[in-house]
C-alpha cells in the first residue's frame, strides 16, 4: 500500500517550511509531483525518499542557503 505524505510532513522530513516545498515543486522539475487526495496535496513517500537519496547535497545546500 502506498504511503501518502501531506505537504507539512514533507516539510518536516526536509526540515524546511511548507512554503519552501511549494517553491521546490514550482522550480525543481525533479522534485516529486504532488497529487490530490481528499482535496489536499499529497506526496508519495517512496518518491520523497528517492529524491532525498539522489539529491542529498543539493537539498542540504538549499536548506543552508548555499548556491
Amino acid at each position: 500500500m502506498m504511503k501518502a505524505l501531506s505537504i507539512r510532513q514533507v516539510a518536516e522530513y526536509f526540515k524546511v517550511s511548507t512554503r519552501t516545498i511549494r517553491e521546490w515543486v514550482k522550480r525543481d522539475d525533479s522534485f516529486p509531483r504532488p497529487f490530490k487526495k481528499f482535496g489536499t496535496l499529497r506526496f508519495r513517500h517512496s518518491e520523497i525518499e528517492k529524491y532525498w537519496a539522489s539529491n542529498t547535497s543539493v537539498v542540504r545546500n538549499n536548506i543552508a542557503g548555499i548556491s
